[in-house]
């Protein structure tokens, strides 16, 4: 029942989750923040050593920011700097599409940090960013979707995902 499954399956295309609960760019949650997480697995597992370091995405998808609410605008946009421009670097040449948290339509932060994400946008090639504050979700908790929640987050993000790469792109 998650939004990204059901993204990908309306774009015909196969998800490489990487994240754990709770974290972000700047929350470690369960395990470390979003940098690290590019690096490991677990905190013993490092992504060179599994069958996933030989994958190169033809896409990267972002949705953090729920989980960094609490830290200042000014740092969520330094630690978002220094997370694309590593991804960039990981992976030159794939677009990376920025999700703004789903609480956009209601916590100020969120708002504020998806005015700092549209900022910061033209500083990187082939970077997008997709706002969610008209989505108008239900959630089990105020902060996760619920079924029909993330069945409308997965089409709502399907289709934003195609007016930005094109139809052909999944094809």
């Amino acid at each position: 029942n998650a939004y990204a499954w059901h993204t990908a399956r309306e774009l015909g295309a196969v998800s490489y989750p990487i994240g754990y609960g709770g974290s972000g760019l700047h929350n470690s949650g369960t395990f470390a923040p979003m940098s690290k997480a590019m690096e490991y697995l677990s905190e013993t597992r490092k992504v060179a050593d599994s069958p996933v370091a030989n994958i190169t995405p033809d896409l990267i998808v972002i949705n953090h920011g729920a989980n960094d609410y609490i830290i200042s605008t000014r740092r969520f946009g330094m630690l978002l700097q220094s997370t694309v421009e590593k991804l960039q670097t990981k992976y030159p040449g794939v677009p990376i599409i920025y999700v703004v948290a789903f609480w956009e339509c209601s916590n100020p932060a969120i708002i504020e940090q998806g005015q700092k994400i549209d900022e910061l946008a033209p500083n990187f090639k082939n970077f997008h960013v997709i706002h969610t504050a008209d989505w108008n979700l239900t959630y089990t908790d105020e902060v996760h979707p619920d079924v029909a929640g993330a069945r409308k987050a997965g089409s709502k993000l399907a289709m934003e995902i195609r007016k930005i790469m094109g139809e052909d792109f999944f094809a």
